[in-house]
């Protein structure tokens, strides 16, 4: 190795020259190299990315629903709690507007719960089942009968595709039969007593399962407005529903809803007939667990498979992003119904401001059905109408719940407190 001008070493028998060039020539290199990267993402990779999205965007313009008509939407739910647009009653301090108090306060219910007129506060979840066997006309009667004007009951098919009101797959928690409900026909379901296991039997003793027919006409007769719940995506139910819509057209629109754990069966309903009120029901973990509490101990797995489990971890994650970020505003949704311990005041408020009405579930003790009506503003679903009575009057007074609400509570009767047999 020789000195070069300047004091620079030849290396390997190149010059001082052809080594700054060479280094030149890498550094070139990498320049043009990031160039390259650059420009082919510009015209090539962004292009694409803003193609697709262009795709993606008209797509689900094309195939969204709007919404179920405003009218029919407030003869259903009422008057909201609050005003869409930007108020005081924000998430950090929330409260009826002054129309809604006076609705309440004009309104003219009939029996024990009066909601006529306001903003609907109280559900009979499966036709409060504590009170009457869930799912049952005589639970619906019982719900006429003591002023709870609105009802949700589950529909699930026999074997021989009968629609029935049912919640379970199986009989054996409502009458002791370890069958399943579509492994069974309609003239065998139908000779099954639901009442021998409920709290309350003797007064109901040969309730029986009835058909969504028959579900539907006691609801309509007795003007109660109810919740369709579908448990699973069977094309047969789907039919069913949107042929019992068509048969009822000038009643059913504003007094029912269709409501589903799946966004396929609501958007298919509604593709159908799009003047059917849409509501989606969520929980966390829903196609990973059968049941599911707020400190996700004791869940029930649905699924035995590692790899299920893993699928359904997915599913759970991308159902709650699109049910927030797009599935509402693709199916035209107009309510959800959540897990009471699932959902902030703040996420409420958030889906008020997008026009879509916000139900928990279940809700069976007074007190706190008191504070969801009074502080969160909040309609519920309930097992039980016992305590909805105070619900309303609640909802009127802008002062939050006291303490001779406390001692109210310690004063209950028993058979208040049914709820916590189930």
């Amino acid at each position: 190795m020789e000195s070069g001008p300047g004091g620079f070493k030849s290396i390997s028998g190149f010059s001082e020259t052809m080594y700054i060039f060479l280094t030149c020539f890498k550094v070139w290199l990498i320049i043009y190299g990031l160039l390259l990267v650059t420009l082919d993402s510009v015209f090539t990779y962004f292009p694409i990315i803003l193609v697709g999205s262009l795709i993606v965007f008209a797509a689900v313009q094309k195939f969204k629903l709007s919404p179920a008509s405003q009218e029919n939407v407030d003869a259903m739910f009422g008057k909201p709690f609050r005003p869409l647009a930007e108020t005081l009653n924000g998430p950090t301090s929330p409260g009826l507007t002054v129309k809604s108090r006076l609705n309440l306060l004009n309104s003219s219910g009939s029996g024990d719960i009066t909601q006529e007129g306001g903003p609907l506060t109280v559900i009979g979840h499966r036709g409060a089942g504590l009170d009457a066997p869930e799912n049952s006309i005589s639970a619906i009667r019982l719900c006429a009968q003591r002023g709870c004007r609105v009802v949700e009951f589950d529909v699930s098919l026999t074997k021989d595709f009968v629609p029935v009101l049912f919640h379970d797959d199986n009989l054996v928690r409502i009458a002791g039969i370890d069958r399943d409900i579509s492994d069974m026909t309609w003239d065998e379901l139908k000779a099954v007593d639901i009442s021998v296991l409920h709290p309350l039997g003797d007064r109901f003793r040969g309730e029986r399962i009835p058909t969504l027919e028959e579900g539907i006409n006691t609801c309509l007769t007795l003007g109660v407005r109810f919740i369709i719940d579908l448990k699973d995506e069977n094309e047969k139910v789907i039919e069913a529903v949107v042929a019992a819509f068509d048969r009822n057209k000038e009643t059913m629109y504003s007094m029912a809803v269709v409501s589903s754990f799946y966004f396929r069966v609501i958007y298919e309903i509604r593709r159908r007939d799009p003047n059917i009120i849409g509501c989606m029901a969520w929980r966390p973990g829903y196609f990973r667990y059968v049941t599911w509490n707020s400190n996700w101990e004791n869940c029930e797995p649905r699924y035995k498979s590692i790899w299920q489990d893993c699928l359904a971890i997915v599913m759970d994650v991308f159902n709650e992003f699109a049910i927030r970020q797009i599935f509402w505003w693709f199916i035209g949704l107009s309510a959800l119904v959540v897990h009471k311990d699932a959902f902030t005041k703040e996420a409420t408020y958030r889906w008020m401001k997008k026009g879509v009405r916000i139900y928990y579930w279940t809700v069976n003790s007074p007190l706190e059905k008191i504070h969801l009506v009074q502080n969160v503003q909040i309609g519920y679903m309930t097992d039980t109408l016992d305590g909805c009575e105070q619900t309303t009057a609640a909802a009127i007074q802008p002062q939050i719940i006291q303490p001779q609400h406390f001692a109210a509570q310690k004063q209950q009767p028993t058979d208040l407190i049914t709820t916590d047999h189930f």
